[in-house]
């Protein structure tokens, strides 16, 4: 953050750099190459720990906070962040899980971006929020993610409902089917999902193919090892449907022989 960099040669205090210390972390674990030459993930778990206790600290002793409440606020919530990230980590990891955490996150930036603005120069309060507008929307813009947590999941589901439509098309509810995908397993197994026209649906699907196989779906949504591997070996199955919008595509194969 080089909000704290400038609060810190302003006030010619050190400490007010501390912020600079989670985003140093942050910057080391975000890239795989990084994080590997700087150490393991013990040492990044360390490093971690000793960035936020070690900014905890230092706010008290600049006295930032006006009231206890501020303290306890700030206190609190970088706990929580800290309790969240680690169980997340120890169980399974995917960004929408983190929800909770950004929340709290995002105001505890707000307040401190505030605050160290006021330690330096009040002036650069609007500057940082265009920037900050700016860096949001050129993230947004450049944004060309199709996973649950990016603006292109929809083109997603207008896939995967397209394979739906074509599977409910041709009848094929007594097939027996392989599914490489798992959120397309249960829009075909589960009406709930809201992706069949009916109560009606695929009770012959699972994820492996073996002898009794007859139709194949695959898409790049769930990457499947087998496409590029033994399926492609396989000429007993020839493409029936396909379907795409923008790099998102679904496939169809029918046993033929």
């Amino acid at each position: 953050m080089f909000i704290s960099v400038i609060a810190a040669i302003k006030n010619k205090n050190v400490k007010y750099a501390c912020f600079f210390l989670p985003a140093i972390f942050i910057y080391c674990s975000v890239n795989d190459g990084r994080s590997e030459r700087v150490g393991n993930s013990i040492f990044l778990f360390a490093f971690f720990i000793f960035s936020l206790v070690a900014m905890l600290y230092l706010l008290k002793r600049l006295k930032i906070y006006k009231n206890a409440y501020e303290e306890q606020f700030i206190t609190l919530s970088c706990v929580f962040i800290f309790c969240f990230f680690c169980f997340s980590s120890m169980n399974f990891f995917t960004y929408r899980y983190l929800l909770p955490s950004f929340v709290l996150l995002f105001f505890f930036t707000g307040v401190m971006t505030v605050k160290l603005i006021e330690s330096s120069y009040p002036l650069l309060f609007y500057p940082v929020l265009l920037l900050m507008l700016v860096i949001s929307f050129f993230a947004f813009k450049n944004d060309y993610g199709y996973g649950d947590v990016d603006i292109h999941d929809v083109d997603g589901m207008d896939v995967q409902q397209g394979v739906v439509d074509y599977m409910e098309k041709m009848n094929y509810y007594d097939k027996n089917i392989a599914c490489g995908s798992f959120l397309e397993l249960q829009h075909l197994l589960d009406p709930a999902t809201g992706f069949l026209s009916s109560d009606r649906n695929f009770k012959k699907i699972k994820w492996s193919i073996d002898g009794y196989t007859e139709i194949v779906i695959f898409d790049n949504l769930e990457p499947d090892y087998r496409y590029k591997n033994e399926f492609n070996k396989d000429s007993s199955y020839s493409l029936v449907f396909k379907t795409q919008k923008g790099g998102i595509w679904a496939e169809v194969y029918l046993k033929t022989h």
